[in-house]
């Protein structure tokens, strides 16, 4: 789909999609054009067994390393909403899951005493959560195994690696 112009004195915008054009009304606009995908500055990140979660693209290709790996390892980089629907689904997959998020619980914008119970849950179904503990580099082992290097020095091997920061 694609914005043609915007007509903001008549509050109209044009829109051309694989089916031709057409005209749309508003009452107010807002434009949302997404965000790019967080890859900071950490040794080792241009790994390809290092993805990101932003589109459909991404979780194709997330999709396709998680079915090569049927019982593998998944690190999930990112306690946030996406990090932790990343890591519920890997984990129906059958990959062994662990989570890491470097600030001492998950669902940063949740009261304390809420992101608990889910923390509980996400134990309870299997998936191991590294808590209050960034990432200090990431390092390729082989083509099938990486280890993610943590602040405290604590490493963990993976096949893939999700980074939902």
């Amino acid at each position: 789909m694609e914005l043609l112009p915007v007509d903001t004195a008549n509050k109209k915008v044009s829109i051309r999609n694989s089916k031709g054009e057409y005209e749309e009304s508003y009452d107010a606009l807002v434009l949302s054009p997404g965000a790019k995908a967080l890859r900071p500055p950490i040794p080792g990140i241009d790994n390809k067994h290092i993805l990101t979660l932003r589109n459909v693209p991404d979780a194709d290709a997330l999709r396709d390393l998680s079915l090569r790996y049927p019982e593998g390892k998944a690190v999930v980089i990112g306690g946030g909403f996406v990090g932790i629907e990343v890591a519920e689904n890997l984990k129906e997959r059958g990959l062994e899951v662990t989570l890491v998020e470097a600030v001492p619980h998950i669902l940063a914008p949740f009261d304390d005493d809420m992101v608990v119970l889910a923390e509980k849950e996400l134990r309870e179904h299997g998936v191991k959560l590294i808590l209050g503990n960034g990432v200090k580099e990431f390092v390729s082992l082989d083509d099938r195994h990486q280890e993610v290097r943590l602040a405290d020095g604590q490493a963990v091997t993976a096949n893939l690696v999700v980074l939902a920061m």
